[in-house]
């Protein structure tokens, strides 16, 4: 029945959304487009361009913003679509990136002799050196990685029930202690203003470690950390959002006779004043020592968000972070990282290294953490990677 009244719901939210743009001119649709666009709300920007486009579908300014909108909204057929519109459209070079942005697309659905056909159109026209030219270079190549790696583990994935995964988003599962499942979610709340929180799996209220619903806009990333130094603790993400930028802190909650003490920020050689610090995960060695690594846009990086770590020198000390090196981080994202403890193993997802498309997970020996380094990274393969986006591996 749940699942009736959130398509209800949808339907309902949809009728409105088209019925309070029917009456707008090319132009009102268009400027709305853009500002829910740069706002990042992509699912009303896909519909302002859109029904901008049944009163004028030859303007090509309005259909590279489509485009934008649908793939930024994960809506990748429609994306596709508009991005060839584009391309048929843009006899003057206006939007040199469309070809770029179609075989990155193809990508997700498979397609990828079509992909690499575009990415080389790409690189035809295209005059830069910077990351679109280093990214379609290394697309090509991991096209051709895919298309020779088709054969799949004999493994079958199967979904969460349904009392855990829903219509909305579900992520970053984890247990707390050894009997209960945790994870993440994007379900709406009656009266408290959070985009993302934890939950545990059976409860439909948010987990809230030591800490207020009224403090961030996003509450996730949870990990549960036992070593008999520190105790039980939790390891989380408070993230605040403006427009399209959201900002991350990790924080921690230690537990106590059962109860969650308040939670507090890690120190800013964790959490650089400025800069996202996400996606906790610890490590505890044979000697007693906790290691923390943690996902960061902050300078020194080999590109955008790259995998950290840090040595825990007391209860609320951390010496200051080293990235995990050439290895495992690239010009492009790497996130979610989790220690295999009895393997010394790392998983941790990538947009770069050669995949199937999107993030894949990958997996890297840890050699040693006092010299950072790491073994070559290996996809875990088909079917646990796809096409499509694997990230949280736990």
């Amino acid at each position: 029945m749940r699942y009736l009244w959130k398509l209800l719901f949808v339907l309902l939210f949809s009728f409105l959304t088209s019925s309070a743009i029917y009456g707008q001119s090319v132009e009102q649709l268009y400027k709305a487009g853009l500002q829910s666009l740069q706002s990042g709300a992509y699912y009303a920007a896909e519909a302002y361009f859109k029904q901008a486009l049944t009163k004028d579908d030859s303007r090509v300014e309005i259909w590279n913003n489509y485009a934008e909108a649908a793939r930024l909204n994960n809506n990748y057929t429609t994306a596709i679509q508009a991005y060839e519109k584009v391309i048929q459209l843009d006899k003057t070079k206006a939007f040199p990136l469309s070809h770029f942005w179609l075989g990155s697309l193809l990508i997700y659905v498979q397609r990828y002799n079509e992909a690499i056909r575009q990415l080389e159109n790409f690189q035809y026209d295209y005059r830069k050196e910077d990351y679109y030219a280093q990214k379609a270079r290394q697309l090509i190549e991991s096209c051709a990685w895919a298309l020779e790696h088709q054969t799949a583990d004999n493994l079958n994935i199967n979904p969460m029930p349904d009392d855990i995964n829903s219509f909305y988003s579900e992520i970053n599962p984890f247990f707390l202690d050894s009997n209960k499942f945790c994870f993440s979610t994007t379900r709406p709340l009656k009266g408290i203003n959070l985009s993302t929180y934890m939950v545990l799996a059976g409860d439909e209220q948010p987990f809230l470690p030591g800490i207020t619903a009224s403090v961030a806009s996003h509450l996730a990333n949870g990990h549960y950390s036992y070593s008999r130094v520190y105790g039980s603790e939790l390891f989380f993400t408070v993230c605040q959002s403006s427009g399209a930028e959201t900002k991350c802190k990790i924080y921690s909650s230690v537990n106590k006779n059962g109860v969650w003490q308040k939670a507090a920020p890690l120190p800013p050689a964790i959490n650089l004043p400025g800069f996202t610090a996400t996606h906790p995960h610890t490590y505890n060695d044979a000697q007693g020592g906790q290691w923390l690594f943690f996902v960061s846009d902050r300078p020194g990086g080999k590109g955008r968000l790259d995998i950290w770590y840090s040595r825990r020198i007391s209860e609320k000390d951390w010496e200051y972070p080293v990235n995990a090196g050439n290895s495992i981080n690239s010009v492009d994202d790497e996130v979610t990282p989790f220690v295999d403890h009895q393997d010394q193993v790392i998983y941790f997802s990538s947009a770069w290294h050669y995949g199937y498309g999107g993030f894949d997970i990958f997996y890297s020996d840890i050699v040693s953490l006092n010299e950072a380094r790491f073994g070559e990274p290996k996809n875990l393969g088909l079917p646990v990677n796809s096409s499509a986006n694997e990230v949280y591996f736990a």
